[in-house]
């Protein structure tokens, strides 16, 4: 006998159903857990009950890290989408909305979703960057 529980058609994390024309339907993955989760408040599933099923397009969401808002799966964009060879933006961020790029990055993201950016709007952007730094550096 396995220890794994068959959830069926509900989200491993919220508990919610994701069948055919419960409106989780359409993005939801195959997925497993074993961690504690809660929904409304309640709680769904203690700790180490393994459960197998799917994870639901809000529990599949992302934090971003410039607001408090949820990122839809695949809908991130992390510097290295902008060809940037750091760990994080400049503030620090790593994983954001298309919403909460700054005004350089969007232009940036834009030309290379479009097949037109050159590596030198990388560069001059990274260049701008600096500059900005440098100035308030010295107020």
């Amino acid at each position: 006998m396995s220890n794994t529980m068959d959830i069926g058609n509900r989200c491993v994390d919220c508990g919610r159903d994701t069948s055919f024309g419960s409106g989780l339907f359409v993005n939801r993955i195959p997925a497993d857990a074993e961690y504690e989760s809660f929904y409304a408040g309640e709680q769904v599933f203690k700790d180490g009950q393994y459960r197998e099923g799917y994870l639901c397009p809000d529990c599949s969401g992302l934090d971003c890290d410039r607001c408090d808002k949820m990122i839809a799966l695949d809908e991130d964009i992390t510097p290295d989408v902008l060809g940037f060879e750091q760990d994080s933006f400049s503030d620090g961020a790593y994983r954001v909305h298309y919403e909460c790029l700054t005004a350089d990055e969007k232009e940036i993201y834009d030309k290379g979703r479009f097949g037109q950016l050159h590596p030198n709007d990388v560069e001059m952007y990274i260049n701008r960057l600096k500059k900005t730094k440098e100035n308030e550096d010295e107020s």
